[in-house]
């Protein structure tokens, strides 16, 4: 019989290669097929239940339409100028507007004195709870709240504790995912992700909905061909731009590692967000979207600034 001293050094040593076990209490979400996919989850503001797209692409802390808003009882706003659109291209007559609202909880993350903006949207539809079209949660919640977002286990994690982002980390690290560092981008808002698109180098948003997009000009200064669709897109401040897409799948790198082809939509980013169109030259700007990360089985770190994502499957032979 071995002394207990050994079996008891074999399992402190087992215990310090396992990763630590992440404390971490989940929400689920559904994807919603609106203007692409888009995860939404059941959300409360104060007692009302109500869907929430999660959307890293807007820079806030909430977004919701103002007939939300009434309906959550905050019609008392202030005006914040000319933002939103009631359909593709057409600048809802209302504007903008901001609130605070007392109490917004997800699952069980809650956060207070929130601070909301107020805007038309697309499709939105007046009914509580709905289907996500009365607003969404943007990266400012997902960085407050330390959200990690599964799109493997279509679900949010929320850390007990600041340390169990980094614990979850290492354990996906351990089951074989690529641990990548996403850069904040203040100005904008936004993470940032580096690739290469058809060996280009690229920075790309790390956005939680939809296909994913181009930039137009920046992708056509790297060569990439394109073809011109019948619609166009519309703009959050009322511009209406034309649409093309890549004449051939395009390969994504990330990291060292191929995450295989895609074909999103392109159009120019400054002429959508109507403001000045980037010049020509440098990385190729766009965004990743959901459908890509549902591929990848991916899981975003909202709160450490890491993008997990699963080794690709292997081609056979």
């Amino acid at each position: 019989m071995k002394p207990q001293w050994w079996v008891l050094s074999v399992a402190i040593a087992a215990a310090v290669a396992m990763p630590a076990q992440a404390r971490m209490q989940y929400a689920p979400f559904a994807m919603v097929e609106h203007f692409g996919d888009r995860p939404v989850v059941q959300a409360r503001i104060d007692t009302t239940p109500i869907a929430l797209q999660v959307h890293s692409g807007a820079s806030g802390t909430i977004e919701i339409t103002p007939e939300a808003a009434d309906a959550l009882g905050y019609r008392e706003r202030t005006s914040s100028g000319r933002y939103g659109i009631d359909r593709s291209g057409h600048l809802a007559a209302a504007g903008a507007s901001r609130t605070s609202l007392r109490r917004l909880s997800v699952g069980p993350s809650v956060v207070t004195e929130v601070p909301a903006f107020v805007h038309a949207l697309p499709g939105a539809k007046v009914e509580l709870p709905g289907a996500g079209e009365a607003g969404m949660l943007g990266v400012g919640w997902l960085r407050k709240t330390r959200a990690i977002v599964d799109f493997d286990g279509k679900r949010i994690g929320f850390p007990d504790e600041a340390g169990d982002n980094a614990a979850e980390r290492a354990r996906l690290v351990a089951a074989g995912y690529a641990a990548l560092r996403m850069v904040w981008d203040e100005k904008e808002a936004c993470y940032l992700i580096d690739a290469s698109l058809d060996g280009h180098p690229a920075r790309l948003i790390v956005n939680t909905v939809s296909t994913g997009s181009l930039d137009l000009p920046s992708a056509r200064a790297a060569t990439l061909k394109f073809g011109r669709l019948p619609r166009p897109a519309g703009g959050p401040g009322g511009a209406s731009v034309p649409v093309h897409k890549p004449l051939k799948p395009v390969s994504v790198r990330i990291g060292g590692v191929d995450y295989g082809r895609i074909q999103p939509p392109a159009w120019d980013t400054g002429a959508y967000l109507s403001a000045a169109s980037a010049k020509g030259g440098g990385p190729i700007q766009g965004a990743l979207g959901a459908t890509f990360w549902i591929a990848q089985k991916a899981s975003i770190d909202f709160g450490d600034g890491w993008l997990l994502l699963a080794p690709p499957p292997r081609s056979g032979r």
